[in-house]
């Protein structure tokens, strides 16, 4: 093997990350903390990051998140704020991370079928 080959096959093995390969910049609809996010601006407490846009984009809405009055609301109202803010923001470290989602579905059917 040469000494050419050697080095080929070690640098196919360094993980290699491009720019355009992060995560979406959106929160997605479907996403846990919409809803919280959705009854949050219609009783006011939180101002609409993007009016009549969505998805809303994870940035504008940690800073309309931590930009909100929290006084007004109640414990389980500030809780949903501070996890919505945990989850939306990146890990403070720069190693590279990972988050995972899942959904199970499930559907049966039936026919009766006589003679």
């Amino acid at each position: 093997m040469s000494v050419r080959t050697l080095l080929l096959c070690l640098a196919a093995g360094l993980p290699v990350t491009a720019a355009a390969q992060g995560a979406s910049p959106y929160v997605p609809l479907h996403h846990w903390a919409m809803p919280y996010v959705e009854h949050l601006i219609a009783r006011g407490a939180l101002a609409d990051p993007t009016p009549l846009t969505r998805p809303l984009h994870a940035d504008d809405l940690v800073r309309a998140l931590e930009a909100a009055d929290t006084t007004g609301l109640n414990t389980a109202e500030r809780r949903i704020v501070r996890d919505i803010l945990a989850d939306l923001r990146p890990p403070a470290t720069e190693r590279p991370w990972l988050r995972v989602t899942g959904e199970v579905t499930g559907a049966g059917a039936s026919t009766s079928t006589r003679a």
